[in-house]
């Protein structure tokens, strides 16, 4: 009898202690999971005001929006997951906390998000947010420009999912990070824009893995750009540009547009690939351009020879250095590295100094180099001022297969230049 009753008293002294360490873990992991969400609001302030003010109680997920925005049980200190923006797993899954509403409070459909129940659900953010966290959907067909620039306007570092994003107005840039998945061939992050121009960087920004593309074919509008570099320190890396008048375009009225760093992409059938424009007191300098691929495809050329507008598309090229009548500074110390220029009308024509031009090709083109003097028109007294190009050098390279009034396989000269400008071939004669 003695026996039983210590086989009893052990049997419920187990039991007991499981449950116990049951319990225990239970509440361990709840912990562990808020503390999560609570660390990662606390990178903005007005989270951390929260955090201290409310003790975050559960964590209730909901499976978008729409969802949570008709719950009336959520009250000020809950942590809310969603795990999509329009449904379930449609890559706008993001964190939240409820609080109260503030006079000041505007709902963006991203960071803060007005509930049925008259309490906001504000985003828990780190470093970056997701395009898809503010509503874009990256389908090509729905309208996303409300949604980027929404996320634009809340974060410095933007993320964009694989798809392809609609936009029919210019986004503006300065110190913001655009980051794409990817820029290949049918994976890409693809901008599709109905804006004359797609992208319009001031200064200091950093645009990867994203291919810009015109909407609708440009035809004979000359105004449409891909990208307007308008300041200092911008950085493209692994960036397209597609069907537009002009790929990259490059202008400052009143600073310097200087020190920009364009690397690795490619731009394909635009009128004229990089444009480079000194006016007013805009300095054009030091500027770096390396593994471009500027060329166009042979449907783009039976489509703009049918053209018929008032500026002949032949005369174009694929990089060009120019000035406006009332430029009084100039275009100098530009690097060209390794640009591929093929299958265009022409390859470079240039109005500036001290610019450099190392192994790039150009194939395929009615000139391979035009250098030129400016002649500026003085609006007063009428009389011409001239800038002298002067002091650019070409380092290697290739040229071959330049075509001229129909003579297409022989090659005439290959250089049209003026004094000054020096041609070193490290290797060879420059021709293969």
């Amino acid at each position: 009898m003695f026996n039983k009753l210590i086989i009893l008293v052990l049997l419920f002294f187990c039991v007991s202690q499981s449950v116990l360490l049951y319990k225990t873990y239970n509440i361990a992991n709840q912990k562990h999971s808020i503390s999560g969400i609570v660390n990662a609001a606390s990178s903005k302030t007005n989270i951390e005001e929260n955090s201290t003010n409310y003790n975050l109680e559960i964590v209730k997920v909901f499976h978008n929006i729409e969802t949570m925005r008709n719950n009336y049980g959520l009250k000020p200190g809950m942590a809310i997951q969603t795990t999509g923006y329009y449904k379930n797993n449609d890559g706008g899954s993001a964190l939240y906390t409820v609080r109260e509403k503030k006079t000041n409070d505007f709902d963006d459909c991203g960071s803060i998000i007005f509930l049925k129940n008259g309490r906001v659900a504000e985003l828990i953010s780190s470093d970056k947010v997701n395009v898809k966290q503010f509503g874009a959907v990256g389908d090509g067909v729905a309208d996303d420009t409300k949604a980027i620039k929404n996320a634009v306007f809340f974060s410095n570092c933007i993320v964009f999912p694989q798809g392809k994003y609609l936009i029919n107005e210019t986004l503006e840039l300065e110190h913001k990070t655009l980051h794409g998945s990817s820029q290949s061939w049918g994976n890409e992050t693809l901008i599709l824009s109905k804006a004359d121009i797609g992208l319009h960087l001031k200064n200091c920004n950093s645009i990867n893995n994203i291919t810009i593309s015109k909407k609708e074919f440009p035809g004979g509008q000359e105004a449409t750009k891909g990208i307007w570099i308008e300041g200092r320190y911008n950085r493209l890396n692994n960036v397209n540009i597609y069907n537009h008048a002009v790929g990259i375009y490059m202008m400052n009225d009143n600073n310097g547009c200087v020190y920009n760093h364009i690397v690795d992409g490619v731009i394909l059938n635009c009128f004229e690939g990089i444009y480079i424009k000194a006016k007013a007191r805009g300095w054009v300098n030091e500027n770096t351009f390396q593994n471009i691929n500027i060329r166009h495809y042979s449907s783009f050329h039976k489509y703009i020879d049918g053209l018929a507008n008032s500026f002949d598309l032949k005369e174009r090229f694929a990089v060009t250095m120019t000035y406006s009548n009332d430029a009084v500074h100039q275009i100098n110390m530009n690097k060209f590295l390794c640009l591929n220029v093929e299958g265009c009308y022409n390859g470079f024509s240039v109005s500036a100094a001290n610019c450099a031009f190392l192994s790039n090709r150009t194939e395929g083109n009615k000139i391979g180099y035009l250098f030129k003097d400016y002649t500026k028109i003085d609006d007063v007294d009428g009389v011409g001022k001239t800038f002298i190009t002067r002091s650019n050098i070409i380092i290697d390279g290739v040229v071959r297969n330049i075509k001229q009034e129909g003579d297409v396989n022989r090659e005439p000269k290959m250089y049209i230049t003026v004094a000054d400008t020096r041609i070193l071939q490290l290797k060879g004669n420059g021709k293969q």
